[in-house]
């Protein structure tokens, strides 16, 4: 949590933070509860049926000061969430590493991408629409797995953690899509053994799923973005999985890679297995490796094509249908994997594997490929591998006993660098936003005339929203939240 606070202490609002807080009309985002709940009714109804951007409303409300106490909060519960949930894949609950390794993934995924952190995690708006509903996501797992392992929950907890569920569900379609696919995988492979506290849980999420997906704004968005694209509605849909999938296979085959080698390992282990789990274990491995071929393929003819021909080359159809066709058979043929083989790794990896699943759905189907959009993939695709590669270890004490060197050699190393780095970039972003942005803006204060040149760019853009000054889309929202006058004019460079 320190190590958060130590770099947000150069966080500031950019981009959709003055949109969000300044649609009251008040200098300083400002606002009232009737502004809240009107412009909370506007988003469901019009613009993207999410409950995420009301957040994010509610968190700048008290000041600028506020998000920087907020975030790190934020993050560490994620990292301990993601280490909860790791740990329930395990027979042993008081492995240290699990808990060091939980809490590393984010800083080591941002060293492999800085830029999944810029947008989604040091930009308030994005932060709050993809990193809170992630480290909720992963927390419901972690409630459902420990239910299914015989926990409780005491009854005097219940209502706050149905309402957890709720608004797990309720803050981003992504998180929404995930959680019905964790809560379909757990009716359909373990109905047998369900609770009255399961049931109520998995109740809890359906009914906020439906709520969730009868929002008008929701809809309205994804038609937006989805009928962008040229050709027919079937053209559109293929183009936009295939063009979303594999960048974001580019970006975690690392993490694929090790799914097959887990795959492959324990197939190959001498013990007691039936040839189901190993022909399971070895069409699991395979079907990976056929997407990430089929990946690799279509953006190397892509990218020739558009070199050649400045566009999408012709002869696209093929590849495009071969990589929709493997992305389905490696998405099922990987969950019948992980649970056939659940006696390794209990539900967990095959939980988090169906929360990625329904997290991509949307992402996808409107061909996004936006690092914020993918950072929530990523780590959920990182829970699958640690959730695996930890019940492994544990069957054997030489092994967890390398995993906890692992841990501190492997994750700590390359977490440390990225910290240190990144905290030199924020602060020399912040030095340009403190001294370019926020104080020519605070000094054209009350003022009714005359110019403000704002940069369009920071010295390290990647570190926060991409268009976080741009102008003239925010130059309304600037206005109002400094308190500018009309006469005054606002551009960039």
């Amino acid at each position: 949590m320190i190590a958060w606070w130590a770099l947000h202490r150069y966080w500031f609002m950019a981009g959709d933070d003055y949109v969000h807080v300044g649609q009251g009309g008040h200098p300083g985002g400002q606002f009232t509860a009737a502004d809240w709940w009107a412009a909370l009714a506007n988003d469901w109804t019009m613009r993207n049926g999410r409950l995420a951007d009301a957040i994010v409303r509610l968190v700048l409300r008290p000041g600028a000061w506020f998000y920087p106490l907020f975030a790190p909060i934020m993050l560490t519960v994620g990292g301990l969430a993601i280490a909860w949930a790791t740990q329930q894949a395990r027979r042993d609950n008081r492995a240290p590493w699990v808990w060091a390794a939980g809490l590393l993934l984010l800083p080591v995924l941002f060293w492999f991408h800085p830029e999944m952190a810029g947008d989604g995690v040091f930009w308030a708006s994005g932060a709050i629409n993809y990193a809170l509903p992630l480290s909720m996501l992963i927390g419901c797992i972690g409630l459902l797995t420990h239910l299914l392992r015989g926990g409780s929950i005491p009854w005097v907890l219940m209502p706050l953690v149905v309402a957890w569920v709720m608004l797990t569900d309720a803050i981003q379609e992504m998180s929404s899509l995930a959680l019905f696919f964790v809560t379909v995988a757990v009716l359909v492979t373990q109905w047998r053994r369900m609770t009255v506290q399961l049931w109520t849980l998995c109740g809890a999420a359906l009914s906020a799923f439906v709520v969730h997906m009868s929002a008008p704004g929701l809809w309205k968005r994804a038609g937006i973005i989805a009928d962008a694209a040229p050709g027919s509605t079937v053209e559109r849909l293929a183009l936009a999985i295939t063009t979303s999938s594999t960048i974001l296979w580019q970006r975690t085959s690392l993490l694929w890679l090790a799914i097959m080698v887990i795959f492959v390992a324990v197939a190959l282990w001498p013990g007691r297995h039936t040839r189901g789990d190993r022909v399971a274990a070895w069409i699991a491995a395979a079907a990976g490796a056929a997407f990430g071929l089929a990946s690799m393929a279509y953006r190397t003819r892509f990218v020739a094509g558009r070199i050649a021909e400045n566009g999408m080359p012709v002869n696209m159809v093929p590849h495009t249908w071969l990589v929709v066709v493997t992305l389905s058979f490696a998405a099922i043929a990987i969950a019948v994997g992980l649970h056939r083989l659940r006696r390794y790794w209990g539900v967990v990896p095959l939980l988090a594997w169906a929360a990625y699943i329904g997290n991509c759905g949307f992402v996808f189907a409107t061909g996004i490929v936006g690092t914020r959009a993918h950072f929530p993939p990523a780590v959920l695709l990182a829970l699958v591998v640690l959730a695996m590669g930890a019940a492994i270890a544990e069957r054997r004490m030489e092994w967890d006993r390398a995993a906890a060197a692992l841990v501190v050699a492997g994750l700590l190393i390359p977490a440390v660098g990225w910290f240190d780095q990144t905290r030199v970039h924020l602060w020399r972003n912040w030095s340009v936003v403190d001294a370019q942005i926020v104080t020519p803006l605070e000094q054209a204060t009350g003022s009714d005339d005359g110019e403000v040149v704002l940069p369009a760019t920071l010295p390290y853009p990647e570190l926060t929203y991409l268009r976080a000054f741009e102008l003239p889309s925010h130059e309304k929202w600037l206005k109002s939240y400094y308190d500018i006058g009309d006469g005054v004019t606002l551009t960039n460079p």
